[in-house]
Parts: structure tokens; sequence; C-alpha cells
């Protein structure tokens, strides 16, 4: 397996696929927005993990 280095900051991923989402967050760090509270979040998989604990 391959591994894929983003350019701006120099971490690695497992796959392109993992890159490219990792990319979204360096063009759009704020692209996450949970509706009821309002937080912003630079990842999906954090913005994921917010729901899972609050109940969003």
């Amino acid at each position: 397996m391959e591994s894929s280095k983003c350019d701006k900051c120099g971490s690695i991923f497992k796959t392109k696929h993992y890159l490219q989402e990792h990319m979204k967050a360096h063009d759009d760090p704020e692209q996450h927005q949970c509706y009821v509270c309002g937080t912003f979040y630079k990842y999906r998989s954090s913005f994921y993990k917010h729901k899972k604990k609050t109940g969003h």
C-alpha cells in the first residue's frame, strides 16, 4: 500500500482518499458545522464524534 503525503503540512495518509479529505480541511477549515450549537469542525470525523457525543 502506497502512502500519500500532504504538500501543505507534511501529514502522511494511508490512501489518496484520506489525503483528499484532508486537503478539503486546508481549503475550507470550517466546512463542517453543527446546526444545533453552531460549532465548526475542520474534519468530518471530528464533527461526527461531536454528534455522537452530544446527540446533536
